[in-house]
C-alpha cells in the first residue's frame, strides 16, 4: 500500500457551502439563508459546511432583544388604538357640546 490510500479520505469542500459564503460575503443575506438552511437539512454534507451554515444563521438572525422590543412596540399599538376607538366613541353617542350662545350683556347696554 501506498501512503496515499493509507490517508483517510477528506470530505472535499462543498459548493453549496461556498457559495452560501459568498453570497453572505456580497450581501445577499436571504440567498445565505436559504443555502445555509438547505447545507443543514442536507445528510451528506461536511461537518466543515455545516458548521458554515450554523454560522452564517447565527449571523443573519435578528437579535432576541430586537424581537422583544418589535413585540412590545406592537402591543403598545394595538392599546393605543384600542383607547384612540374607545374616545372617539365618546364623542360620537354621547350629547352633542354646547353651542355657546350669544347674549347681549348688561354692560352693552345703554
Amino acid at each position: 500500500m501506498t501512503e496515499e490510500s493509507e490517508k483517510p479520505a477528506k470530505k472535499l469542500a462543498s459548493p453549496e457551502r461556498k457559495a452560501a459564503q459568498e453570497a453572505f460575503d456580497a450581501g445577499d443575506y436571504r440567498a445565505a439563508r436559504t443555502m445555509a438552511e438547505r447545507i443543514l437539512s442536507s445528510e451528506d454534507a461536511s461537518e466543515k459546511a455545516k458548521d458554515t451554515a450554523r454560522a452564517i444563521l447565527k449571523k443573519t438572525s435578528p437579535p432576541p432583544l430586537a424581537k422583544y422590543i418589535f413585540l412590545m412596540s406592537a402591543v403598545l399599538l394595538l392599546i393605543l388604538f384600542v383607547f384612540w376607538m374607545g374616545e372617539s366613541r365618546k364623542h360620537v353617542s354621547g350629547d352633542p357640546a354646547p353651542v355657546p350662545t350669544t347674549e347681549p350683556s348688561a354692560k352693552s347696554a345703554p
